[in-house]
């Protein structure tokens, strides 16, 4: 079983913090599951407005072949694409609990869960409609999964340049 925690970055939720519950903030710690993690996330975009979009790019696998470095990129991005008036609805405080769940044993039985369980509801909702791919996001199985989900839905696809 491989983990990941020696890279784990922990993220706060001050970005977008008004969204958030005290019950959203307490589920994500106890959940066990990325499905239980995906009713908090729509939970959270259904209080923001609308419409919303979504960074996708490398974390675990490609971009800087560091998960620390990659989500080091995903939140400058976020923060940069805030700054400039848009809405985005902010994984980051799930990434720690993303981790927790992919090291468990339950997990390691189901590859692409994440995908299927967190951000594939997401999509479907079409409270996400535009997803900025960061550069390198085509080295990522996740992003490339992203990418491909998103054509298929008919979102917006925006090709971010570096900074």
């Amino acid at each position: 079983m491989s983990t990941f925690s020696s890279d784990i970055v922990y993220f706060d939720m001050k970005r977008n913090q008004q969204f958030w519950t005290p019950d959203d903030q307490q589920t994500i710690v106890a959940a066990q599951s990325f499905v239980e993690l995906s009713h908090v996330a729509l939970a959270v975009l259904g209080r923001m407005p609308q419409p919303a979009g979504q960074v996708c790019g490398p974390i675990s696998t490609g971009g800087l072949g560091s998960i620390k470095k990659n989500l080091a990129v995903f939140d400058a991005t976020i923060d940069r694409l805030i700054a400039e008036g848009r809405t985005i609805f902010d994984q980051m405080p799930f990434e720690e609990h993303f981790f927790r769940i992919i090291n468990s044993a339950w997990a390691t039985r189901h590859n692409n869960q994440l995908l299927e369980d967190f951000y594939r509801p997401i999509f479907e909702s079409r409270q996400v409609s535009t997803l900025y791919f960061i550069p390198g996001w085509e080295s990522s199985k996740g992003a490339t999964w992203e990418h491909e989900l998103g054509q298929q839905l008919g979102m917006s696809v925006v090709y971010l340049t570096k900074q």
